[in-house]
């Protein structure tokens, strides 16, 4: 698990380094929920605190909680944008490298974005498809 928080590390410092910075688009606090196969998962709460390459994440499903905290890089040259997560869950000892996509609804900068994570450390970045509510998981997001 060390191997894999160091090489996540390094991966991170080599995007960091090579000219890809944080998305200023993302600053705030984004609220919503996530939508796969053209419904909304019932129960669900998501929230994102993005602030200058830093990142709080928190979701409810019915009961359970999860909330992590970490750092980010962003590729707006990219279309869909990337984005790259740092994060360690907190309570735990555990830190995950998480690849994303995301897209503002538009105009251009609007107040809703979409967002859909990778699910496991090693997964690529996700399809542009899957910033698609009928398709995801992609996660739903409104500015507050």
């Amino acid at each position: 698990m060390k191997k894999m928080h160091l090489l996540g590390v390094l991966f991170f410092l080599v995007l960091h380094l090579s000219g890809c910075n944080p998305d200023s688009r993302l600053n705030g606090v984004w609220e919503g929920t996530q939508w796969e196969n053209g419904k909304e998962v019932k129960d669900t709460l998501v929230t994102f605190e993005f602030n200058d390459g830093t990142v709080k994440f928190s979701q409810n499903v019915g009961a359970i909680s999860f909330n992590a905290q970490g750092s980010y890089v962003t590729d707006v040259q990219k279309f869909p944008n990337q984005i790259l997560f740092n994060i360690n869950i907190i309570g735990n000892d555990i830190a995950l490298v998480r690849k994303g996509i995301y897209r503002f609804n538009l105009p251009l900068f609007g107040k809703t974005l979409y967002l859909s994570v990778s699910q496991s450390d090693n997964e690529n970045y996700p399809t542009k498809e899957r910033l698609n509510p009928d398709v995801g998981p992609v996660y739903i997001l409104k500015k507050k």
